[in-house]
């Protein structure tokens, strides 16, 4: 969500690259209140990502530098260009918490957790060695 704040369009298939050959995505649309959520984030191979049901998607984040090929050939027609060089900001992310404290979105900050979309953070040696990689 902070990274599709940063964009102005109002279709917005944020990808960035998850790295251990995977994209973090979701999908947001502009309105005049903010963003609402339209597909919630998710992690997948490249070729697995998909776009929301209907529309057209303007694409943002460094999954397109890193997956361009298989992204773009994968997303189709439905994917109005994209901007591959922006990553989030702390700004953006405190603009987003301001915004929802300003609408009574509160919590107990003992509460507060990061959203884990991916459990996982490295591979195995196993894992590393069956996709061709180095021990």
């Amino acid at each position: 969500e902070a990274l599709a704040s940063q964009c102005r369009e109002e279709a917005i298939f944020v990808a960035a690259d998850a790295r251990m050959s995977e994209v973090y995505f979701a999908a947001y649309r502009r309105t005049p209140a903010g963003l609402d959520e339209v597909m919630a984030p998710a992690c997948a191979a490249p070729s697995q990502v998909r776009l929301p049901p209907e529309g057209t998607w303007f694409g943002f984040g460094t999954a397109f530098r890193a997956y361009q090929g298989t992204l773009v050939q994968e997303l189709g027609a439905r994917l109005d260009g994209f901007d591959e060089a922006p990553v989030p900001l702390a700004s953006s992310i405190a603009r987003l918490a301001a915004q929802r404290f300003l609408r009574g979105e509160v919590m107990d900050p003992a509460l507060a957790a990061p959203l884990y979309v991916r459990d996982k953070v490295a591979m195995t040696t196993a894992e590393r060695l069956a996709r061709g990689g180095k021990a």
